[in-house]
């Protein structure tokens, strides 16, 4: 059953970016916008846990059918660890479970920031900057991480961190996670504050935990979390959770937007037609280039001369200028199930090493701005 009150106008599609606060989870964000534009089809690119805030970016309508092109795209973010402490969240919201002695610094944050200090005896032997940053350092580049048992992620179809509300006794398999990027701003022991970059999937969560432990240290907790871009996307750009739906309106990003770095195709009226109807159509005029050919997004065509056809997934647009598709570039030696292809001209389109467009999405009803 809806909670909210669905909007007989048309559904709205593109895509929103948020600031989350503290306290609420993605889902409860979601869930808000639903009702202010009410509308259900709504989802975001990424998950942040309930204590993070920062950017969440927001699909609408069939604007959703562009998320997996979107989802794998690098996420930027400024946290705050506090070093020495392990938690069974590995953040300041989890039980103690290790470095009790550092409890005390989480008070010493929450009232006085990075400013504050504890006793000289207790920070003697901690680590100094220079083995911070190359503790730091050697988490660079593509590595397994394992997840934090509370983390949303489905086991047999269940969130682990059901599993470890309910006492169960796990560890979630390693993933292949990057770190592409790291600045340590800011160095006052036992809190240590830090710019990232990572790939999806990556656990900040996970890396102050890590971190610590390299350092020689019962682990580590974010203290806090803000996520400051997501691809081309930045929280400066981003509005309240509470705005209304006029000022998110005003700040629409049309779908056709969203992928800025994907080429673009324009099609015969005809073969505009088939890809709708979700046919693929041969290419014949073209050629597929080799790797690298189309290093910025451009607008090609179909059968202009002397212009080749970019490899991958391109974006088909009519001839306003909106989003009608997404096509895959492929090509195939003649034969095969569904290896024929019908030009405009009737000609069959069957022959060796054939460039073609096949259909991955399609917005045929409504196309998007």
């Amino acid at each position: 059953m809806a909670h909210f009150k669905r909007d007989p106008g048309p559904i709205i599609s593109g895509a929103v970016l948020v600031d989350k606060p503290q306290g609420p989870t993605s889902f409860n964000v979601i869930r808000s916008l639903r009702k202010t534009f009410g509308q259900r089809e709504i989802g975001h690119l990424g998950t942040l846990d309930p204590m993070a805030t920062g950017l969440l970016a927001v699909l609408l309508g069939k604007a959703t059918k562009l998320a997996d092109y979107l989802v794998g795209d690098r996420k930027s973010y400024r946290a705050v660890f506090l070093l020495g402490l392990k938690t069974s969240t590995f953040d300041a919201t989890g039980a103690v479970e290790d470095g009790a002695e550092w409890e005390g610094a989480l008070g010493l944050f929450q009232s006085e920031g990075l400013a504050a200090s504890l006793p000289p005896a207790l920070l003697a032997s901690f680590p100094d900057e220079e083995k911070a940053r190359a503790a730091l350092d050697s988490f660079m580049g593509e590595r397994e991480q394992r997840p934090p048992n509370f983390s949303a992620i489905k086991v047999g179809g269940v969130r682990s961190y059901d599993r470890a509300r309910r006492g169960e006794d796990f560890l979630l398999p390693k993933r292949r996670a990057t770190l592409f990027e790291s600045e340590l701003e800011i160095y006052r022991p036992p809190f240590l504050a830090l710019r990232v970059t990572v790939s999806s999937g990556y656990y900040i969560r996970s890396l102050a935990q890590e971190l610590g432990e390299a350092l020689g240290l019962a682990g580590g907790v974010a203290l806090s979390l803000r996520r400051l871009s997501v691809g081309d996307f930045k929280v400066e750009d981003a509005l309240s959770p509470t705005a209304t739906k006029e000022e998110f309106l005003a700040r629409l990003i049309a779908p056709r937007a969203l992928l800025p770095r994907i080429p673009e195709i324009t099609l015969p009226a005809e073969d505009l037609a088939r890809i709708t109807k979700g046919l693929a159509v041969a290419a014949d005029a073209l050629v597929l280039p080799g790797p690298g050919q189309f290093p910025r997004p451009e607008r090609i065509a179909l059968g202009e001369p002397g212009r080749a056809l970019p490899q991958g997934v391109v974006k088909i647009v009519d001839d306003a200028g909106v989003l009608v598709a997404l096509a895959e570039v492929g090509y195939r030696q003649s034969g095969g199930p569904d290896a024929r292809l019908t030009s405009p001209g009737g000609k069959d389109a069957l022959s060796p090493a054939r460039p073609f467009l096949r259909p991955k999405r399609v917005f045929a009803e409504n196309a998007l701005g």
